[in-house]
């Protein structure tokens, strides 16, 4: 993807499509292709393949497989 930033061990992995995002913390967002999306906290958002969502918490979000706007 174009203009992510991610800051810890695996933090978007496997985003190649994805544009926009943020992920910090381990695993946040390893497996996701989201876009225009803020993740914050190990496990945040880690299989969500929707977009413009904003997870804040460690494993927030991270069952969530679908959808868009999800806070």
């Amino acid at each position: 993807g174009d203009n992510n930033v991610a800051i810890g061990m695996n933090s978007l992995l496997n985003n190649k499509i994805g544009r926009e995002c943020i992920a910090i913390g381990a695993n946040a967002s390893s497996n996701s292709n989201q876009e225009e999306t803020t993740v914050i906290g190990a496990w945040a958002g880690q299989s969500c393949t929707g977009g413009k969502n904003t997870f804040i918490g460690h494993s927030a979000g991270r069952n969530i497989t679908t959808g868009v706007n999800n806070i």
